[in-house]
């Protein structure tokens, strides 16, 4: 015997909506019969688990805040993109202010970066804070803090302060 599955709406819908009328199985002769909940509850509690658990703030215990300031020859860095690569994992990443200051991001809603050891990359564009851009200074970062970096932060549990000064030679 043949069945399908119907996923449409039921022809009165239920006061409260009932989910076990939105899924209705046909036999091979039209006859409806109501079909197994059984099958629902797995993927429904898997969801479940999902979203409860904090699913944007997993591992939320093995992500420690990430500060630092940033200079090229002394100066303050401004208008960099930082990134924190770990070996393993999402990375985190932060752009310099004025004075050259950091501050890592995990996601949009966590600031941090993982606990662990990191590459740690280091280029100039990062989208500035205001509408005006000076442009009569181009910052140009050598490869040896990005593509090519030699910068590494062995990041910890608790607050992290990671400052580089950056030379301008190759």
């Amino acid at each position: 015997m043949r069945t399908t599955v119907d996923w449409g709406w039921p022809a009165q819908r239920p006061a409260l909506m009932d989910p076990s009328h939105f899924f209705v199985q046909r036999s091979s002769k039209g006859e409806s019969m109501l079909a197994d909940r059984s099958a629902l509850l797995l993927p429904l509690g898997l969801c479940c688990m999902w979203y409860f658990s904090g699913c944007s703030k997993a591992g939320s215990d093995n992500i420690a805040p990430v500060t630092g300031i940033i200079t090229i020859d002394g100066s303050p860095a401004e208008n960099l993109a930082v990134v924190f690569q770990p070996e393993n994992g999402r990375p985190s990443m932060g752009s310099t202010d004025q004075s050259g200051r950091y501050e890592l991001r995990y996601s949009s809603s966590v600031k941090g970066a993982l606990v662990g050891l990191h590459t740690v990359l280091i280029s100039a564009g990062a989208a500035p804070d205001s509408d005006t851009v000076n442009l009569t200074r181009r910052i140009t970062i050598p490869a040896k803090y990005n593509t090519d970096s030699q910068l590494t932060a062995d990041v910890k549990p608790g607050k992290n302060r990671f400052d580089f000064n950056l030379d301008s030679e190759k």
